[in-house]
């Protein structure tokens, strides 16, 4: 299995912040994707809304999505749904040959990934609505084409009643700068992994400062892992690129599931591993949830979703971490070929 640049992508939407002591409900953030990575800048927000990108998905250099007649030619092609109605929104992959599309002018679909298994290819999609939520829309409503627009036959199945698999790597800083927010950051992490799907999902808890530890056995079910990380106190140095190589080198090998890394830090320390060691290892979609009070341009290079915030952090990264879940959670499985759909 292999990954086009387009596959990778995932949109999310909906993290909050707290504005002079009022926090937006999720209707009140609208996110967006960007070009190559995402990065929110929160200087830009005002009392209303913000708008801003948020991405799950390996960085994308944009002299590899194709060619622009082709992509135009694609964007401008009359596609209808199987429930009749005219598509409204698209996303495709043209290293695979297929379009997704959706008759709800306000769905967004994201193909997040593109395997090949058992002679089908299956594709895993998000639809996002105009409020930053990620919704199952009904069967009809989703349209599988090929590049030239012929219907290709499907199967269509929510992630959580799938065979599918996510790998998730949690990585928490404890040098002692943390000492304020380490509460925090352990409470929000243990609601992280109660929310994603368990019959799925596996976890690998890493925590560090000049030195790192992992509080799991390998990759184990993601269940609250407040009993994993409760002893966790803030203290020393910080090294952040060696658990990042390593979470990256030692990680599942199968190409046929979805893997995250994602990291919580205030700094970045003295290693001796080089920024380029860890581009070159890295394999999986990486947040970067940064509490810096100065601005980290290499982790931005790691990173395909980087968010900068240290006000109201028990709201902020709660709310974060729920909304990545809900990314994974809220998946389809869409089957193309020999097992999906009619042959």
């Amino acid at each position: 299995m292999t990954l086009s640049p387009l596959s990778t992508r995932v949109v999310l939407a909906g993290v909050m912040l707290a504005f002079g002591g009022m926090t937006p409900a999720l209707s009140d953030i609208v996110i967006k994707s960007s070009a190559t990575t995402g990065q929110v800048d929160f200087a830009k927000h005002n009392k209303q809304q913000f708008k801003t990108a948020f991405r799950i998905g390996l960085n994308i250099d944009p002299a590899s999505l194709g060619d622009d007649e082709l992509k135009k030619a694609i964007e401008s092609l009359p596609l209808t749904a199987p429930s009749g109605l005219t598509v409204k929104a698209r996303d495709y992959s043209v290293e695979h040959g297929f379009i997704i599309g959706v008759d709800d002018p306000d769905l967004q679909p994201a193909i997040n990934q593109v395997m090949s298994r058992d002679g089908r290819t299956e594709l895993l999609v998000n639809f996002q609505d105009g409020e930053g939520r990620f919704v199952l829309p009904p069967d009809a409503s989703i349209g599988t084409f090929t590049l030239n627009g012929v219907e290709a036959p499907r199967l269509v199945t929510p992630f959580k009643e799938s065979s599918q698999r996510v790998f998730v790597d949690l990585l928490l800083d404890r040098s002692g700068s943390m000492e304020e927010v380490i509460g925090d950051v352990k409470r929000a992490a243990s609601e992280f992994m109660a929310l994603l799907p368990f019959s799925q999902a596996l976890c690998r808890i890493t925590s560090f400062n000049g030195e790192y530890v992992r509080h799991t056995e390998g990759y184990e079910p993601c269940v609250p892992g407040i009993h994993q990380v409760g002893w966790i106190k803030a203290g020393g140095g910080t090294d952040i690129y060696q658990p990042l190589l390593d979470a990256y080198r030692d990680g599942p090998v199968d190409p046929e599931t979805m893997r995250l890394v994602v990291v919580v830090s205030d700094g970045v320390g003295r290693s001796r591993v080089s920024y380029d060691e860890v581009m070159v290892a890295k394999n999986a979609a990486t947040f970067v949830y940064w509490l810096g009070d100065y601005d980290e341009d290499r982790l931005k290079g790691v990173a395909d979703t980087f968010i900068h915030g240290k006000d109201d952090i028990a709201n902020l990264l709660g709310r974060y971490f729920g909304q990545v879940a809900g990314a994974v959670s809220n998946q389809v499985v869409i089957s193309i070929g020999k097992k999906g759909g009619q042959p």
